[in-house]
């Protein structure tokens, strides 16, 4: 059976911009978001297909430099209206089940970021960005395949997005002349932090915040490169991700892991 689509988009975006100062500027954005729609792989004819998903996509914010521009900065605050948003769910079928994506829900989401980068001396420097999210379906109806009907989950928080997401990161370099050659020593320290998330619909299975540390420090003499690092430093356990629907199986994330790595540049 061969099916056909026919799909056409607009997505206009406009940028206003201030300079308050040779340093600090103001903006505004707005632009129309789209992700194109499909076809299914069903049999199901209410699954055939799926429609694409629009946004309208509103952002105002600052960004500037201070301290001689060794500390700079940017803020910024956005609100998004979704429109049939694509969501993808389980379907059983008779040698199992069988993802399907549907196109009937709506949404919103609004949140503010902030990263800023200080060079605190020659070689160390720190940086960091935080993001702050409130998303939301206004209305979804996805099919309940075992009870029959439908599942209304207006309201709830929309699954795989974190409430706070950070990274704080320590650099430090140091490259060393010795005569004709050249060392360069350095690391760096991360801190990322994942705030709490909904892994299925219903908002039944999530995995609280939860933050994770790594490491990688190391060389370079001559092109060669000889670094140490390690994920997850203090071997936190969280989920990595479990299915949107249907009985909950997580898929826990990478435990401690650690390594050395050779390069060499020619």
């Amino acid at each position: 059976q061969t099916r056909n689509a026919n799909i056409e988009a607009f997505s206009p975006k406009l940028g206003l911009q201030w300079s308050v100062s040779p340093k600090t500027n103001l903006y505004a954005l707005y632009s129309k978001g789209y992700r194109i729609g499909g076809i299914n792989g069903s049999i199901d004819p209410r699954f055939e297909s799926y429609d694409p998903e629009t946004s309208d996509n509103f952002e105002l914010g600052i960004k500037g430099g201070l301290l001689d521009n060794t500390f700079n900065y940017a803020v910024s605050a956005f609100f998004i209206n979704r429109n049939a948003i694509q969501t993808q769910v389980f379907e059983p079928v008779n040698t199992g089940i069988s993802f399907v994506t549907l196109s009937n829900g709506d949404g919103r989401n609004l949140g503010l970021e902030i990263e800023f980068g200080y060079l605190v001396a020659k070689g160390l420097q720190i940086s960091y960005n935080l993001g702050l999210l409130d998303a939301k379906y206004t209305s979804l109806e996805i099919p309940d395949f075992t009870a029959g009907g439908n599942l209304s989950l207006a309201d709830k928080t929309v699954i795989l997005a974190p409430s706070i997401t950070s990274h704080l990161a320590l650099d430090y370099s140091k490259p060393i002349v010795m005569e004709k050659n050249e060392l360069e020593l350095g690391g760096t320290v991360q801190l990322t932090t994942t705030g709490r998330q909904y892994f299925d619909f219903n908002n039944d299975t999530f995995q609280r915040s939860y933050s994770l540390v790594n490491l990688r420090f190391g060389g370079v003499y001559n092109g060669v490169g000889l670094h140490f690092w390690a994920q997850n430093l203090l071997d936190e356990q969280f989920i990595q991700w479990a299915p949107p629907i249907g009985a909950p199986t997580p898929f826990l994330g990478a435990p401690l892991t650690y390594g050395t790595s050779l390069s060499y540049k020619f």
